[in-house]
């Protein structure tokens, strides 16, 4: 059974994963993704960058709100 489909103008489910490393190996820089049905109803995978787990979700809602 498929999917229910996304309404237009909302997200689905935030994921946040690590891609910066320090030289200690701790995560200094993490990436937030999300699947966004743009107004055309084409699903776009959008993404943003933040120091932490909540920078990046935050700077990612900031790039959603403005499309």
């Amino acid at each position: 059974m498929p999917r229910k489909r996304l309404p237009l103008g909302t997200w689905g489910d935030i994921r946040t994963l690590p891609v910066g490393y320090s030289d200690a190996g701790v995560a200094n820089r993490f990436e937030a993704r999300a699947k966004f049905p743009d107004l055309d109803a084409v699903t776009r995978l959008v993404a943003a960058q933040g120091e932490d787990q909540v920078g990046g979700v935050e700077q990612l809602a900031g790039e959603v709100d403005q499309a």
